[in-house]
């Protein structure tokens, strides 16, 4: 049974943030189970266990960019859903281009009612669905 988010459960997560931006991070978990890590500066990571059986990206920024530190974050969330057996990832507002060239690069579609094209570039919720038949790590390769 899924216990809910849990600090110990992202130690990789936390190891991936501290090294890709050179700092320690802090978590904190807040009233609906979101956890929080978060480094000195621009460095965080939010995450939500919602909805049902899901588990949310609704931040994340780091200071130092193009380091493969997010495929890295989301190699280690999809072990952890398969682990607890949910059944996607969501990308809470993909609002760049950046965030939408990585969602579209390992496999995450667009939530029908949530994105829309702004200026040439479909922004919004982005889900990446996982099943035992077709795991979602094979999209990161």
């Amino acid at each position: 049974m899924f216990r809910g988010l849990e600090i110990e459960d992202f130690k990789e997560i936390v190891a991936i943030m501290e090294k890709t931006d050179n700092c320690k991070t802090t978590f904190r978990k807040g009233i609906s189970g979101n956890l929080f890590i978060e480094g000195e500066g621009e460095t965080e990571l939010y995450l939500k266990p919602f909805p049902e059986n899901s588990i949310t990206i609704s931040r994340v920024c780091f200071k130092n960019t193009r380091t493969g530190a997010m495929s890295k974050i989301l190699e280690q969330l999809i072990i952890y859903c398969e682990k607890n057996s949910l059944r996607e990832i969501i990308i809470e507002s993909a609002l760049t281009k950046e965030m939408v060239a990585f969602a579209n690069k390992h496999g995450f579609k667009p939530v029908e009612f949530t994105t829309f094209n702004y200026d040439g570039l479909l922004v919004g919720n982005y889900e990446l669905l996982l099943d035992k038949a077709n795991s979602g790590l094979s999209s990161l390769y």
